[in-house]
């Protein structure tokens, strides 16, 4: 086996950063900058703060799949819950389903 031989040779030396580089004078402050009367700011509206009227209370489901062995299909069950936890009433669930699905393919059902 031959033997392997490595030179001795130095590292490449690093560069040098000078960390007092930058001085007081050469720095600014971004608020020297600022403009009060910048004429491209955008400022809040009153239509932007919540009030009660533009709040739209949530509801959340929740939806069970079983398959029908007779029809052969899928069935989806969905339990509506208002934002309280109180659940909803049949036509508050209508609400959230299309007009063309309701009373035609989505019917109420007790789930088994």
């Amino acid at each position: 086996m031959d033997d392997l031989h490595i030179e001795d040779t130095p590292a490449p030396a690093a560069p040098v950063v000078d960390e007092d580089d930058d001085t007081e004078e050469d720095m600014t402050d971004d608020e020297d900058n600022v403009e009060d009367n910048d004429p491209a700011e955008v400022k809040p509206s009153q239509e932007d703060k919540p009030t009660d009227s533009n709040i739209v209370p949530s509801r959340s489901y929740n939806l069970y799949i079983t398959y029908d062995r007779y029809y052969q299909t899928p069935r989806m069950w969905l339990f509506g819950y208002k934002e309280d936890g109180q659940p909803l009433s049949i036509e508050e669930t209508y609400e959230d389903i299309s007009s063309d699905h309701v009373k035609k393919t989505v019917t109420q059902e007790n789930h088994p």
